[in-house]
């Protein structure tokens, strides 16, 4: 019975030493990304002064003399705050989610990849006036730079991989990305066009109206698009 008895307090020790240490590990990977605010950050690039204030909200307030130093400082800040959410949407926008989340993810990027939104964007920068492309490169080096320099979000612990260099055409990516979410027209798009393979011309014209006088496409009309009939969700 003694033997028992100090079998079973040793466990007891054991398992109360292992929450405790899970507590104080959980507690670390949750806090050790957490940016500290209160911090003078040398920001490489800036040739004029700039002002980041958070509000009672944690909500920045960015001052700065110029433009090239904003958008820096704005990827800079973007990134402290939001760097797990901007690199997962970014793979949402490239059809790579299944590199980091398993083959679960693939019908996902399938998807991601018919709708070509990296190729466009690539499109619609190349079309871009320096200014804006500027902007771009300014936001994507502010982003950089908090990834090489700051701790990562533990999701990348999780998940067992490091972040990309950020690009100007992935922030074009995050548009078009938002700009396809918050529509619904894709779906009655592709059922219009199944349609259309059973019902004649003469009956077509009057379910879809014509619209190209308010198109802008991106691809022209020389540039096959791909049309899929069955989507898997």
């Amino acid at each position: 019975m003694k033997l028992l008895k100090r079998i079973l307090i040793t466990l007891g020790l054991l398992i109360v030493l292992a929450l405790i240490g899970g507590y104080f590990f959980l507690n670390h990977v949750k806090t050790v990304a957490l940016p500290d605010y209160s911090k003078d950050v040398q920001i490489p690039g800036l040739t004029g002064e700039v002002t980041i204030l958070r509000d009672s909200f944690a909500i920045p307030h960015i001052y700065a003399e110029n433009e090239a130093d904003l958008y820096r400082a704005v990827g800079f800040t973007m990134a402290q705050d939001r760097l797990w959410q901007m690199d997962l949407l970014r793979r949402v926008t490239q059809g790579r989610l299944s590199e980091i989340m398993g083959k679960d993810q693939l019908n996902t990027d399938l998807l991601m990849r018919a709708l070509r939104i990296q190729e466009k964007s690539k499109k619609v920068l190349a079309q871009s006036s320096p200014e804006i492309v500027a902007a771009l490169e300014a936001f994507s080096a502010g982003v950089n730079f908090y990834m090489e320099k700051y701790p990562l979000p533990p999701e990348y612990r999780i998940l067992n991989y490091k972040p990309e260099p950020w690009q100007p055409v992935h922030s074009i990516n995050l548009i078009g990305y938002m700009s396809w979410d918050l529509t619904s027209g894709w779906g009655i798009e592709i059922f219009l066009h199944q349609l259309a393979k059973e019902v004649s011309s003469e009956h077509i014209i009057h379910l879809i109206p014509d619209s190209e006088t308010h198109s802008t496409p991106v691809f022209s009309n020389e540039v096959p698009v791909f049309i899929p009939d069955e989507i898997i969700l």
